[in-house]
């Protein structure tokens, strides 16, 4: 992938996704698809569940409880008050950041 891809891309539709995730696997689109639709169902139920889903090595999903703050309106400024309500956390392993660090590390400008 050339520089001017890189920056091009910003992106990936699910479609795409299938797509190379069929490809990777060895299977056709519509049974890529049904694998990707049951990881996602999977991963909800348990995050609903248990609340947290690690992957070690690459990511961690935690679902937190936002506290209830106040909101301003900028049209017409009025405050409302936000209820609390559960928020999806998504954080990423070390491990993680470090192959991305090597992968898109910026060139020196000399």
């Amino acid at each position: 992938m050339t520089k001017q891809e890189k920056k091009v891309r910003k992106y990936i539709w699910k479609e795409s996704f299938v797509k190379a995730f069929s490809e990777r696997l060895w299977v056709n689109y519509n049974k890529g698809h049904a694998i990707m639709s049951e990881l996602t169902l999977l991963l909800t139920e348990m995050l609903l569940d248990w609340y947290q889903v690690k992957f070690y090595d690459l990511w961690i999903f935690k679902i937190v409880q936002r506290k209830e703050r106040k909101w301003r309106n900028p049209s017409t400024w009025e405050e409302i008050i936000l209820p609390a309500q559960p928020e999806l956390k998504f954080k990423q392993s070390q491990t993680f950041k470090d192959y991305f660090l090597d992968v898109y590390k910026p060139e020196n400008e000399e």
